[in-house]
């Protein structure tokens, strides 16, 4: 399964197996929550569907809206693009 960010896909991340080539699944995460990021904001997108929205791109509210909403224990991949220095705060 590729990745496509305009589709929410729960459970697993894919992964690539080098014997073969071939694209797999593993157990790497049990979530994943993508971010996309601009200059004023963070556009959310939780393959939970627990956080699913746009914050403003401060240290607030990554801490309300994003650590808060990750249970302790939990694994979760979160990923974002690099954007010119403004992904600093979110990383």
């Amino acid at each position: 399964m590729l990745f496509n960010p305009n589709r929410r896909w729960s459970g697993l991340l894919a992964s690539s197996n080098y014997e073969d080539g071939t694209i797999t699944r593993s157990n790497l995460a049990q979530r994943v929550i993508g971010v996309d990021v601009s200059k004023d904001k963070l556009d959310i997108s939780d393959s939970a569907g627990v956080i699913c929205k746009s914050i403003p791109n401060t240290a607030a509210a990554v801490a309300k809206s994003i650590v808060k909403g990750i249970k302790a224990g939990e694994s979760v991949f979160i990923v974002c693009e690099a954007t010119g220095g403004y992904e600093r705060i979110l990383v």
